[in-house]
């Protein structure tokens, strides 16, 4: 009886040393979560590095998504198609700008530098049907919807894309890397 009571009271006082111990560990654990989970929205792209505001704009990446051809919009012939070259493919960014200035405003698609693993790349410039090209009359308070088009290597690591709202601004700067399509 003596054995069985001093067994059942190390059991009683060595409880909270193993609950302590399992709330430390548990603690350490979420730790280790918080920290998983902010690298892998800092891999993939979190929502407010695609979204971004400057002085006239806000600039919001509403879609990206590659493609291996689009329809020719010179073309009257069904099924003539626009493909990128050898080893390249396209890359279509969206972008929801939204005019925040109390002034009408003209938003150009050439105000967005492109890099491509650090090398500057050039909108393609082919009129294809499915592109709704990121130009025109944006009124006061209002938001436009469009996308600019790229020819990129297909095996690209990283894709940057730069807006300028004034020689005099800070650039909105959003990044794309191949995970982000998986």
């Amino acid at each position: 009886m003596k054995k069985a009571l001093i067994g059942a009271l190390i059991i009683v006082l060595c409880c909270p040393v193993f609950a302590e111990d399992n709330s430390t560990r548990i603690a350490e654990i979420e730790a280790q979560i918080a920290e998983l989970e902010a690298e892998l929205a800092e891999l993939k792209g979190t929502k407010s590095e695609l979204e971004q505001a400057g002085e006239m704009y806000e600039l919001k990446m509403s879609d990206y998504y590659l493609a291996d051809s689009f329809d020719d919009y010179y073309d009257d012939f069904e099924g003539d198609y626009v493909i990128p070259n050898d080893g390249y493919t396209f890359l279509v960014v969206q972008f929801d700008a939204k005019n925040i200035s109390e002034e009408d405003d003209y938003l150009n698609r050439y105000d967005f530098e492109a890099y491509v693993d650090g090398f500057s790349v050039e909108q393609y410039d082919e009129m294809v049907e499915e592109i709704d090209i990121l130009t025109g009359d944006v009124a006061a308070g209002k938001t436009m919807r469009g996308q600019l088009l790229y020819e990129i290597p297909a095996d690209w690591q990283e894709f940057e894309i730069q807006f300028k709202e004034s020689y005099d601004a800070d650039k909105l700067v959003f990044v794309l890397t191949p995970d982000m399509f998986e």
